[in-house]
């Protein structure tokens, strides 16, 4: 996770007003209503008043290592019941009691009771979901013991078929060691007190994991025997790690708390280990268990605890293996009931602000973690703190059954998931979160559906020992039978979902497994882990995926989007949705991506002291951060479709609490200019029939001169493009279908699914379409050189055999009529004053929708003010021609090297350069494709580097250097520009630094340097201007002399020891004086328009 994505937008509420369903006043963008707050004060400090819960508790005096610091936090500065402003509506109805904890020292007690064992061992004989995850924990079991059996009942049916050499119903044994008969016996080795080298030599608490599934078993199987077994085993795993630990652990300073090194996956699963054999432990190994687990419980606590409760926003504060060391123990001489309410604290404000009405999530959906089991525990206890039950909190129920119910594919075998890990499969991180869920809500038939879609019709996807969770023992504990006869047409849900605060729009033809479905992501608020993604689609037709969503972010291309001159997206900055249309014929969103072009965003972490950020600083004008960077003023409303009241909403992003920093310590949202563009939507939806199809209209504009335009989808691998066929289609159809769709002449097999993608319009100078592999991905590109390209798409999933749609531009080319032999549409375009394009859809003259709502003028001068600036560049180039522009004839032209001029291994000096300036050599450098058509050179490893001799004949201090580069998309590492003995830069961990040594730092994101850039530095005496394609980004006052000096060098580009940008050159510049702001500005102009052989 990343601070950057942290600072997006403000936190999601649920609704108060004192009864449960009491609505929230949430108004569509542009209605009369709060954007901002005009005026919001800084938090007043709190009282230094310690909580009386903190006070009562045996920790009131000590110290607790901490997420939210780097140094030991009392715990007298934690406030266990500041829940935030949101008041919750817990609801009870329809959740299934968790019972409470049996008294102190009995156990098992996590999860349930001794009184519970009956029930739970009939579960497993009775109910078919219980059985198939007992079998699993029989599997892993078996194969810890070296007695696994494949052809056993509990390996049955061999899912498995080989793979990790392994047979049975999960592979995922082979994580500990499967049935190999030449594994080292560590169990046995253990449980006879003697290590196990050759597994846990260097881990010895690495035995825990697979100890708490056994221990599982002994408990459920009532074997005492084997309970006591595994009980020595334990006790020699505990020897050997505190022998481990008074080796290599480093003592802690002077009063602080200790910080044992075993690892928190191991903590956990010892406490589950002691809780389920309790029983069967000798006085000596409960000694020696409980008091190793408060050690490893009590001195360390979770994310949640001490920061602000409405930016606990992180998965972070769900993390599961913080909690069982700790609950074993409950009640227990030694418990850390402060730590305890500090996990329930972090859980409850999880829950509640990451989360929206509507159920969507604010943190990433591929890395979302609920860590309900926790909830269980929690709950099992609360009565005793006088707490709510998390169970009952409505958010959680909400999520899974208002947004991941319509995210599941029509296939009902995955879902539909945004961001890291996400994609088009199964998808979820912690599929264990549902199990639990469907247990403790068995009567919400959406949570039903969705956890069949999860686990499987035959359970097969139950989850497994992974990551950091034994993710096993919990399906071992909650699973349940899911309900066959629940499918979508029985649940009553609806065909579309919308968000108009996370901008999402997931829409289907209807909940048949070949139905067409269709999602938009504009995405107003992004958690951790986002994709550049705004406008992105997905897409998914006739029993199969068709445009997917990236496992990882790879880049904005991948992400079915347009890519304008090979720039990206910001992926931390907001966009907007400015329409969203839904009636039973058809439902369309339109979103706005021009402000994430326009600027990039990320977070200031210090003031100009070098101290932590708080209100007090931001008002006052004391947040240090590069120069080239500016305070956000605008709030999470002004970027919403749905705007509230809630001051979380109206509060200044400038004043965004730190998600992870003690309460009161800020990280204010600041922003650069990026990549301006005159206008960015996208307008897509689904048109529902008998016949449904896709309609995408893209109104994007770099600004007035031609730029190369790619209309992206990211394909499965297994995707392939069809050559037409006679009477198939129209000239210029794209027909793509599965590889396994073909015969053995390459054509589709009758009846099998199809993609036909058809260009309604694309304006400007076509390319060829390329479908193939880039990078990692497999993409489709259409591509276009054009000033706009009005991109108009239809896409249309068919059974080969189907009739194709015939379309018709009317004469006016206002509206394409859409045929097929059961259904006749027409499509009305009309263009609107704000560049985007008004959308209608009619069938049989009857309206089924219309897209028409004015776009509301975002809230942002200085937006307002980059649009101007493209807006101007028709007149001023327009001037720069009739006045003959040449570089060469600025004031000051001293030498430069156009790199399109190379020949015979070196660029020669541009005319009008200094007679001392001398050709720059290639060596084995390429020649590649350059801006407008002209060409440059691909750097390479090694720096291109040349001399500085003609500053020789500089007289004065004043210079300026103007060069003409690109990168790789998003370079991590690599160097840029160094002018010795005035100004480096280099790409350190994904952000270009730049910098006069002793004077300056400035630092810009890399995800605007991708397309070909205009950087100038500029010197007049004084200070130092930084421009990046005519726009002055910076400036410092120089302090002392900085010249272009004889006898150095300039060198581009080059490999860093940790990465290489990938750096191109077409051209560098040297001036002898500091060009004027306008002069900087012609000067990318006329490189941008091709000079005078440029557009009109």
């Amino acid at each position: 996770m990343t601070t950057t994505a942290r600072a997006v937008s403000g936190a999601p509420v649920r609704r108060t007003g004192g009864r449960r369903g009491g609505a929230a006043l949430l108004l569509l963008a542009g209605a009369a209503g709060p954007a901002c707050a005009e005026a919001v004060a800084p938090t007043p400090p709190r009282a230094p008043a310690v909580d009386p819960r903190v006070k009562a508790s045996a920790y009131a005096d000590k110290t607790v290592w901490s997420y939210h610091s780097k140094d030991p936090l009392p715990w007298s500065l934690f406030r266990p019941g500041d829940y935030g402003s949101s008041k919750i509506d817990f609801n009870a109805a329809g959740v299934r009691p968790v019972g409470k904890v049996p008294a102190p020292g009995v156990h098992p007690r996590i999860f349930f009771s001794p009184d519970d064992l009956p029930a739970i061992r009939r579960r497993i004989r009775e109910d078919r979901g219980a059985r198939e995850a007992w079998k699993n924990i029989l599997c892993y079991a078996h194969a810890i013991k070296l007695t696994y059996d494949e052809k056993a009942d509990y390996a049955q049916p061999d899912w498995a078929n080989g793979r990790w050499h392994v047979h049975g119903r999960t592979a995922e044994i082979h994580r500990i060691g499967g049935y190999n008969k030449n594994r080292e016996d560590y169990f046995g080795l253990l449980a006879s007190g003697k290590p196990a080298e050759k597994t846990f030599g260097k881990n010895p608490s690495g035995f825990f994991f697979p100890a708490a599934i056994e221990a599982y078993r002994c408990l459920i199987d009532d074997d005492a025997e084997g309970a006591k077994t595994l009980a020595r085993a334990v006790e020699t795993s505990v020897r050997l790690e505190q022998a481990r630990r008074a080796r290599e652990d480093k003592p802690v300073g002077p009063g602080q708390p200790p910080k044992p090194s075993t690892p928190r996956y191991a903590c956990c699963n010892l406490g589950l280990v002691y809780d389920f054999i309790h029983t069967w432990l000798t006085p000596e190994q409960k000694r020696l268990l409980h008091d190793e687990l408060v050690l490893l419980s009590s001195w360390s606590d979770n994310y949640g605890t001490f920061n602000n409760a409405e930016a606990s926003r992180s998965n972070w504060a769900t993390f599961t293996y913080w909690v069982w060391d700790l609950m074993a123990i409950e009640g227990e001489p030694g418990f850390n009931d402060l730590k305890f309410l500090g996990l329930y604290r972090g859980w409850r404000n999880f829950l509640t602000y990451s989360f929206f009405d509507s159920g969507a999530a604010y943190e990433a959906e591929g890395k979302l973690l609920f860590g309900l089991d926790a909830v269980v525990a929690f709950d099992r206890v609360a009565h005793k703190y006088g707490l709510e039950p998390l169970s009952c909190h409505p958010l959680v129920r909400a999520h899974y059954a208002k947004f991941t119910a319509l995210s599941v594919l029509p296939t009902q075998d995955g879902f539909a998931v945004f961001d890291i890990l996400g994609g088009m499969g199964r998808g979820l991180c912690t599929p264990q979160d549902l199990v639990v869920a469907h247990y403790l809500y068995p009567d919400d038939a959406a949570i039903d559906f969705v956890y069949r879609a999860t686990v499987g019709d035959d359970y097969r996807h139950f989850p497994m020992p992974g990551h950091s969770w034994n993710n096993l023992i919990t399906c071992g504990v909650f699973a349940t039978s899911h309900r066959p006869e629940i499918v979508p047409e029985k649940l009553n849900l609806p065909l579309s979902f919308f968000c108009g605060q996370r901008a999402l729009m997931m829409t289907r033809s209807s909940w048949d497994r070949s139905a067409t479905f269709l999602t938009l992501h504009v995405r107003g608020a992004s958690g951790g882990h986002p994709y550049p993604d705004r406008n992105g689609i997905m897409l998914a037709a006739q029993g199969r995926p068709w445009v997917t969503i990236p496992f990882k972010n790879v880049g904005g291309w991948a992400c079915n989007t347009i890519r304008i001159d090979g720039a990206e997206q910001s992926e931390t900055t907001p966009a907007r949705v400015v329409d969203y249309v839904d009636t039973p014929g058809a439902t369309f969103m339109t979103g706005d991506a021009q402000y994430c072009w326009d600027w990039v965003w990320r977070t200031a972490g210090k003031n100009r002291q070098g101290g932590e950020i708080r209100a007090e600083d931001v008002l006052n004008g004391n947040v240090d951060m590069p120069r080239s960077w500016a305070l956000v003023d605008q709030c999470f409303n002004d970027f919403a479709f749905a705007r509230s009241e809630r001051e979380i909403y109206r509060k200044p992003l400038k004043l965004n609490a730190s998600w992870i920093a003690v309460d009161g310590i800020l990280s204010p949202v600041i922003r650069q200019v990026n990549a301006p563009v005159l206008r960015a939507f996208r307008t897509a939806g689904l048109v529902r029939g008998p016949r449904p199809y896709v309609l995408v209209v893209d109104d994007v504009q770099r600004d007035a001169l031609p730029a190369r335009y790619e209309w992206n989808l990211t394909l499965p691998a297994d995707v392939v493009r069809v050559q037409e066929k006679k009477g198939a289609g129209v000239e210029g159809d794209i027909l793509l279908a599965g590889k396994a769709s073909l015969g053995s002449d390459g054509a589709p097999r009758a009846g099998e699914p199809l993609l036909l993608i058809r260009l309604l319009g694309c304006e400007g100078e076509r390319l060829p379409v390329e479908v193939g592999p880039r990078e990692q991905e497999h993409l489709l590109s259409i591509r276009t050189v054009a000033v706009s390209p009005d991109f108009k798409v239809l896409l249309h999933a068919f059974r080969m055999g189907d009739p194709l749609p015939r379309t018709a531009w009317n004469p006016a080319r206002t509206s394409v009529s859409v045929e097929f032999p059961d259904q006749k549409d027409v499509l009305d375009f009309s263009p609107a004053a704000s560049g985007r394009t008004h959308v209608a859809v009619r069938r049989d003259g009857v309206l089924l929708a219309k897209l028409d709502r004015p776009v509301v003028p975002l809230n942002d001068p200085e937006t307002a003010s980059l649009t101007e600036r493209l807006a101007r560049i028709p007149g001023r180039l327009m001037a720069l021609r009739r006045q003959a522009f040449d570089p060469a004839r600025l004031p000051g032209f001293v030498a430069g090297w156009d790199f399109d001029k190379a020949a015979g291994g070196v660029v020669p000096p541009a005319a009008g350069s200094a007679q001392t300036a001398a050709p720059i050599p290639l060596g084995d450098r390429t020649l590649v494709e350059g801006l407008n058509g002209r060409r440059a050179v691909a750097v390479g490893p090694e720096p291109l580097r040349s001399s500085l001799g003609f500053a020789a004949d500089v007289q004065g201090t004043p210079f300026t250097v103007a060069c003409w580069l690109k990168t790789k998309v998003n370079p991590w590492m690599g160097g840029f520009i160094n002018i010795d003995g005035v100004l480096g830069s280099e790409f350190i961990q994904g952000g270009l630094r730049l910098h006069v040594p002793r004077l300056w730092d400035d630092n810009w994101a890399s995800s605007m340097l991708s397309c070909w850039t205009h950087v100038v530095f500029a010197f007049d005496g004084a200070r130092i201007c930084v421009y990046r394609n005519g726009i002055p980004l910076s400036s410092v006052a120089v302090n002392g002399t900085v010249r272009l000096a004889g006898g150095k060098t300039f060198s581009l580009g080059g490999k860093s020891a940790y990465g290489d940008a990938e750096v191109a050159v077409q051209s560098v510049h040297f001036f002898k004086t500091a060009l004027a702001p306008e002069a900087v500005e012609d000067l990318y102009l006329w490189g941008r328009a091709g000079g005078p052989a440029g557009p009109p």
